[in-house]
C-alpha cells in the first residue's frame, strides 16, 4: 500500500530510492501545527503552557494526629510537541544514518522545556483521624497555614531538543495499520520551530535511514546524458548509412 501525498506541502522529487518524498522547508510558531505530508490534516503539533501548579505531598506522619500534608504551588512555564491522531515522534535526536522503524522508540509527545518557578509551600496539619469501614482519613485544620516561598523547589527541565539542531523520526499511521516512516531535520527554540529538512516513505511499513537525502540529477548532468544519447543516435544513423553503401 502506498500513502497518497498532497503535492500542495510537499517538493516531490526523483529519487533512486522508489517512494522517498522529500518534505518542505516550514517554520512554525508554538502553539501551531504543520501538514507533513500534505494528506489535508494535521500532524506535527506545538504548544506552550503557562498555569499555576498546585501538587500535595504527605509527609510520614501525614495520616496521624500532629502530622500535617504540605502543598507546593508553582508556576509552570512548558513548551511541549506532539502529534496528532496516530502519529509519533522520538523525543531524542537520532544520528544520521539510524534507520527508523518498528524498533526506535516513539513517544505521543515530548517536553523539550519545562520550568517551575515562584514556588510557595502551605500546609494542613492534621488535628485528628476519621476511620470507618474501609479505614482510616486524616482530619485537617480548616485553615491552611499562609502559602510561604520556597525558592529552593525552583527547577528547570530542559531536554536535548531545546535550542539545538539534529534528526527526529516519526512514523505516521491514518489508523489503518500501516505505518509511514520519516525523518526530519529540526531546530527547536523559545519562539519557534524551524523544520530544515525531512523526508518521508509512501510505502507502508517500510525503514528509512535518517538524513537519507532524495538525489536529484543536476542541470549539468541532465545536460551531459542529453548530449550522450544525442550522439549515440547520430552515431548509430551513420553506422546505418555506412551499412547500406556497403550493400
Amino acid at each position: 500500500m502506498k500513502k497518497s501525498l498532497g503535492i500542495a506541502s510537499l517538493v516531490l522529487t526523483t529519487s533512486a530510492h522508489a517512494g522517498l518524498v522529500s518534505i518542505t522547508p516550514s517554520t512554525l510558531t508554538w502553539n501551531n501545527g504543520v501538514d507533513i505530508d500534505g494528506d489535508g490534516q494535521l500532524d506535527f503539533i506545538s504548544s506552550d503552557l503557562s498555569a499555576n501548579d498546585i501538587t500535595t505531598l504527605t509527609d510520614v506522619g501525614g495520616l496521624a494526629v500532629g502530622g500535617y500534608i504540605l502543598h507546593t504551588r508553582q508556576d509552570l512555564t512548558k513548551l511541549h510537541f506532539g502529534s496528532t491522531q496516530n502519529n509519533m515522534w522520538t523525543n531524542f535526536f537520532v544520528s544520521a544514518g539510524t534507520a527508523i522503524d518498528s524498533s526506535v522508540l516513539f513517544s505521543q509527545q515530548a517536553d523539550i522545556y519545562e520550568e517551575y518557578f515562584n514556588s510557595e509551600t502551605s500546609r494542613h496539619d492534621v488535628i485528628g483521624q476519621d476511620c470507618g469501614k474501609f479505614g482510616c482519613s486524616p482530619i485537617l485544620a480548616p485553615i491552611m497555614t499562609p502559602w510561604m516561598p520556597e525558592p529552593s523547589l525552583d527547577s528547570l527541565n530542559q531536554s536535548p531538543l531545546f535550542d539545538n539542531r539534529g534528526l527526529i523520526g516519526l512514523v505516521l499511521n491514518n489508523g489503518d495499520g500501516n505505518n509511514f516512516y520519516g525523518w526530519l531535520d529540526v531546530e527547536m527554540t523559545a519562539d519557534h520551530i524551524n523544520i530544515y529538512d525531512g523526508a518521508i516513505e509512501t510505502n507502508a511499513n517500510r525503514s528509512v535511514i535518517a538524513g537519507q537525502s532524495i538525489e536529484v540529477p543536476e542541470p549539468s548532468t541532465l545536460a551531459i546524458l542529453a548530449t550522450g544519447l544525442a550522439m549515440g543516435g547520430i552515431v548509430r544513423r551513420r553506422r546505418q548509412t555506412k551499412s547500406l553503401h556497403a550493400q
